[in-house]
């Protein structure tokens, strides 16, 4: 007797459709079993998946299913549709079209009628694929649009609510003030205002079993699981400190769009650059005012507090260890400033440990900013950059028209391929003749994407150098000898320093990393 695997997907969309049955998780299982039962067939294992989309491949029962295919556990998977199965084409070509007739499973599918033991079914198979293909991507970018409006018009469109605030009942996209969260974010605020550092503010928190963030959250029964390129652990870091003190949402403003995707076949998150976040002021009611906020800002934009003289370290924050790659921490001893690596500091087995002189080092530094200052004027560096941007804005100009283009044609081929459908459907073209077109103008389209991904890579190369040499040459016409390292020079010139050690006990090596 046949063994069958049975597989389900439910996505968040699915989910979402007001009182409909027609894809859910039970509905997918019923149809099913009973299809089997009409057929005798033996059913080996139920596979199902919920809140994940067709194009997500790291499904759990998904790969499970595969795993167990592999080791050839059944004989046939039977699903409702195709797309339940994916709707990404690569992964129908890979398992549907190869590895199932590799490891001699057969593939089924109900409502579409896809079986790979029907001669001449394929076809049939790739145009389910194709169409699941233009499905996901013009979703996806309709979904972008609506999102995007949303967020310019000062909605909340977040899964999670931000620590110290809950969704509105009346208005899932409004933000109301959590009485008990909001407490904690004043007293952050008010422990940072009198003194206390991130550190010792996350200590506090910790001491007194106050609940972070994610713990919070899993607390009031959210569903929550912390992004993966987060760091939240079940305890407070100074990290989760920062990150509350520098956020605008907690003074009304609507801060949105820090993460976003790779593409819609990609779940992989990315950090965007600050500049084109969406910040929408006054949404919602704030925790803190706008004069306790700012001078929070203040002082967390100077990283340090100011020694008992009233000076600031000018290099706080930007020295590192070149071994352990740990920051420095400043010490007195006899009077005289030092500075010596944390992580030896906390554990010596850790890191092997550094210490220098500070008013050594700041003096070292100061000499290299003056050299390199000193050396780009005397050589008519300056000059020569200019001489190359301007040459670089002709060749700039070039790339933009070629990417132009490009996108012209891109545009032109995806029309022809979805006008190609159409004729299929009107019966103007054969299915034959259909597979024979599509697949010319799709290898056309994917060349196409791949120079433009090269264009696109060149153009950010030209902006981010273009944008570096500028910015070079206008600091470095805007200073001569510099009798003093200040905290704001030293943020204009340099991204951190390392410090080691050499083959002499006391001799130190010092090497700057420079902001251009």
């Amino acid at each position: 007797m046949l063994k069958i695997a049975i597989y389900c997907r439910l996505s968040v969309e699915d989910r979402d459709k007001d009182k409909d049955e027609s894809e859910s998780i039970q509905n997918q299982k019923s149809l099913l079993l009973n299809y089997c039962i009409e057929r005798k067939w033996d059913v080996y294992k139920i596979y199902s998946d919920e809140d994940y989309s067709g194009t997500d491949n790291e499904r759990p029962e998904f790969n499970l299913m595969l795993e167990d295919a592999k080791q050839k556990k059944f004989d046939i998977i039977l699903c409702k549709t195709q797309s339940r199965f994916s709707r990404d084409m690569e992964v129908i070509e890979k398992y549907i079209h190869n590895k199932f007739l590799e490891w001699n499973i057969r593939f089924v599918s109900i409502v579409d009628n896809a079986d790979t033991d029907v001669k001449g079914n394929k076809k049939a198979r790739q145009i389910n694929g194709l169409i699941n293909e233009w499905f996901l991507e013009d979703l996806s970018e309709n979904i972008k649009t609506v999102l995007g409006n949303k967020r310019r018009e000062g909605q909340y469109i977040g899964s999670y609510e931000p620590y110290g605030y809950e969704k509105s009942k009346e208005n899932k996209n409004k933000l109301v003030i959590d009485k008990k969260a909001s407490e904690i974010v004043r007293r952050i605020f008010d422990m940072y205002i009198s003194g206390m550092g991130s550190t010792s503010i996350a200590n506090k928190l910790n001491e007194e079993n106050i609940l972070n963030p994610s713990a919070y959250k899993k607390e009031k029964g959210v569903p929550y699981s912390p992004p993966k390129m987060s760091t939240t652990h079940d305890k407070w870091s100074d990290t989760t400190i920062r990150t509350i003190l520098a956020n605008e949402i907690y003074i009304g403003n609507m801060v949105q769009g820090k993460l976003k995707r790779i593409s819609y076949k990609n779940q992989k998150l990315v950090r965007v650059p600050k500049d084109q976040w969406t910040i929408v002021e006054d949404t919602h009611e704030h925790i803190i005012n706008r004069e306790v906020f700012q001078k929070v800002q203040d002082r967390l934009g100077k990283y340090s507090k100011p020694c008992k003289d009233g000076v600031i370290n000018p290099l706080a924050y930007r020295m590192k260890c070149m071994y352990c790659g740990g920051y420095f921490h400043k010490h007195k001893s006899k009077n005289i400033d030092y500075i010596r690596c944390r992580t030896n500091i906390a554990d010596h087995s850790r890191c092997v440990g550094q210490s220098m002189n500070l008013n050594k080092l700041i003096q070292t530094v100061l000499n290299e900013i003056n050299s390199y200052v000193l050396k780009y004027k005397d050589d008519t560096l300056i000059d020569n950059d200019l001489e190359f941007i301007n040459e670089r804005e002709a060749s700039f100009a070039k790339l933009e028209k070629e990417k132009k283009d490009l996108e012209a044609k891109l545009s032109e081929k995806a029309a022809i391929i979805k006008n190609l459908y159409v004729d299929k459907l009107k019966g103007l073209i054969t299915e034959e003749q259909f597979i024979e077109f599509n697949t010319v103008f799709s290898e056309e389209k994917n060349k196409l994407n791949e120079q433009l991904k090269l264009i696109l890579l060149k153009i950010e190369n030209f902006d981010k150098a273009n944008t570096e040499i500028k910015f070079k040459v206008e600091l470095l016409k805007k200073f001569g000898n510099i009798d003093v390292l200040t905290k704001e020079i030293a943020d204009e010139f340099i991204d951190y320093v390392e410090i080691g050690s050499g083959e002499k006990k006391k001799e130190k090596i010092i090497k700057i990393c420079w902001q251009f």
